[in-house]
This record gives C-alpha cells, structure tokens and sequence, in this order.
C-alpha cells in the first residue's frame, strides 16, 4: 500500500541498477539461449551526506510510516535521472493503445512540432502506472507525432490519450535493507539507503 512520498532531501550519491533477471543457457557447443525471466527493475542506492538532525528525522519518520520495507512510496529521482534531456515542450500522450510486451509505442506532442521529443536513456512514466522505462532510442517527432522505444516492455496494456512524464520523474519503490546510518559528533549525520522498485 502507497505510503507519503519520501522526503524531498537531495542525496550525496544515488546509483540506479537495472536489474534484469535473466537465465542463460549454453550447450556444449557454446550456442547461447538468453530468457528475461521477471520484469526488470531498478535497485537504488543512496546516500544522504552531511544531514542536519530535522532531515535525519524526516528520513527516519519515513522509514518508519512506511514500516520498513512494508510498504511503497514514490521517490523523487535527483538531477541528472530526473529530466529529459530532449527538446520537448508541453506534453507527450501516447496516439493508440499498445498492449503489454509493447516495446514501441507510437506518440503525439501537440505544441512541439518537430525536433528530437526524448532522448535515449531519458526516463518516462505513464500517467496511472508506476513502472519506470528508458527511452531506448532518440525520439523524432514529426508533424507532432513520433514513435518512442522503451525497455522494458510494457508491463500493462495503456491506451490512448494517456500523458506520461518526463520530466520531474518519480520511481515507485520500498526499502530494500535496514537503514544504515551515523551521527557525528558535530551532529551531522550520514545516511545510506537501499531502495527497490516495485512492479
């Protein structure tokens, strides 16, 4: 169950893995088949450096509102991760429905007409999902429309009309491991956090 977004507190560090479970099989002959076998997800870890006692205490409340890695919240992605780095102005909604497994979907941005939208490696949301994709390929837009690449694939069907964000990107996830962090004498603390996505 969704808890009260994290803390808006910038982290010293903040490292995505995109974790992508996949088993890999070779025959004596060496010829490989490669199977994802579970929807990719990011693990993120954290690290609020030199943090006075009122963030400590925001980060620690939160820990526990979400009762540990009970429940899920949305984190805000720092810069860096959190903006597109496309030429894109107004907003992008998707032109037709694509079903999950999708990896391609075709796009409208109807107050940008032409230009590079998204840019590969920038970071999307769909309006009423809380998986995160990469933009696996520059996007063109033409005549404000456009097809837009993603990994990974669709995790549910979306239809038409559906915005997405690009910009101001939130992650959907829980803590993964305990909360580490220390106090020094001058009061300042560091704090290091594993966070997982949840799909």
């Amino acid at each position: 169950m969704p808890v009260a977004d994290f803390p808006n507190i910038s982290p010293g560090t903040f490292s995505m893995i995109n974790r992508v479970p996949t088993i890999i099989n070779r025959t004596l002959s060496g010829r490989e088949t490669r199977t994802i076998q579970q929807t990719p997800r990011f693990v993120i870890a954290a690290e609020y450096n030199t943090q006075d006692i009122t963030n400590r205490r925001l980060i620690e409340g939160h820990v526990g509102l979400a009762s540990g890695p009970l429940n899920d919240f949305d984190l805000n992605l720092p810069v860096g991760y959190k903006d597109t780095q496309g030429d894109i102005t107004g907003t992008i909604e998707t032109t037709s429905g694509a079903s999950a497994g999708a990896t391609s979907i075709g796009i409208t941005t109807p107050s940008f007409s032409s230009g590079t939208a998204l840019k590969a490696g920038d970071y999307i949301r769909f309006n009423g999902q809380t998986k995160v994709y990469i933009v696996t390929e520059d996007v063109a837009i033409t005549s404000n429309a456009g097809t837009m690449n993603i990994f990974p694939a669709l995790q549910a069907d979306i239809g038409s009309g559906i915005e997405m964000d690009f910009n101001d990107v939130q992650i959907r996830v829980r803590y993964n491991a305990d909360i580490e962090h220390s106090v020094r004498a001058s009061g300042f603390s560091d704090i290091e956090i594993e966070f997982i996505e949840v799909v």
